[in-house]
């Protein structure tokens, strides 16, 4: 289970879209793909991901301020009215909010980032920091996600067709404006291509990672299992089991959760945190399974 693990996972998604007669939809837009297809993993991950200041611009031009949120809206869950983003919290009492924009509900990043944010979820609550996780999709979809992932309902919003990830700038995956099916594209970007990082993460899924936490507690079955290789760290084998518990978790509901428009497969998320009405951290996704850093996330919003 590695890297050929993705592609047969791509592979699978394929055939069972065109088992359901899903015909490719393809786009057409005209907006240039932003990924930095050069950028190491690390850096991109870790150096480059925090602007401060409410003065200040990001890289798309835009004010790194609550009011950089102007036209986006969400649905919750609840799926009764749409709410615009930027009253999703009172900035003006300073309160603090994490607005968490995911990929599709079918997407592997999804489904880790949703258990990394479930496993925080408790420090975020004591630090007073307002969660909001976005996926691509519809209300049943992000519901049928909730039930199968354990997710608050409460803490999920819709967009149904990605349009806020495009106000927001946020990377559309490897070559948008080719006319292909997006299902050809996603297979590229599980194989690395115009997906910097993707290749990198799932070795360390493998490798482990002395820098991060363990995912299985020592009272889990699996954690009782790698605590014979060690602990207080991300253990080798750990990531990439809690990936392919994810796998099987998508495939067995690739069907319902998957979006009907294939071009945004490949859509790609991001994430940002803000201080009352001020932006403290943001973090442009820029590959499959390359997300935002959650520890230096909650420093950020929590200082």
């Amino acid at each position: 289970w590695c890297s050929r693990g993705f592609l047969a996972f791509a592979m699978r998604s394929f055939a069972r879209a065109r088992a359901r007669g899903c015909a490719p939809v393809r786009s057409k837009g005209k907006e240039a793909s932003r990924a930095p297809g050069w950028m190491v993993w690390k850096a991109a991950r870790r150096n480059s991901t925090t602007r401060t200041g409410a003065a200040e611009k990001d890289g798309r031009g835009g004010r790194q301020d609550a009011t950089g949120l102007e036209g986006v809206a969400l649905l919750p869950v609840s799926g009764e009215n749409w709410i615009q983003a930027n009253e999703l919290w009172d900035a003006n009492q300073g309160e603090r909010v994490l607005l968490a924009f995911a990929t599709h509900f079918a997407d592997l990043t999804t489904w880790e980032y949703a258990r990394v944010l479930k496993m925080e979820r408790k420090k975020l609550q004591e630090a007073n920091v307002k969660l909001v996780f976005v996926g691509i999709g519809t209300v049943e979809q992000a519901k049928l996600f909730c039930q199968a992932c354990g997710f608050q309902e409460e803490d999920v919003f819709c967009d149904p067709t990605g349009e806020n990830y495009r106000i927001l700038g946020f990377n559309r995956g490897f070559a948008p404006d080719a006319d292909v099916s997006g299902y050809l594209k996603l297979l590229a970007m599980l194989a690395g291509v115009g997906s910097p990082g993707t290749i990198p993460e799932v070795l360390r899924g493998y490798l482990g990672d002395k820098n991060a936490k363990p995912w299985f507690t020592e009272e889990e079955t699996l954690g009782k299992l790698f605590k014979s290789v060690g602990v207080g760290y991300q253990r080798p084998f750990e990531l990439a089991t809690v990936r392919l518990q994810n796998m099987v978790s998508v495939l067995s509901r690739w069907n319902e959760l998957s979006p009907e428009d294939d071009k945004l497969l490949t859509q790609l998320g991001g994430t940002l945190a803000y201080r009352g009405s001020e932006l403290v951290y943001r973090f442009d996704d820029r590959g499959i399974l390359v997300y935002a850093d959650v520890d230096e996330l909650i420093q950020k919003v929590t200082a």
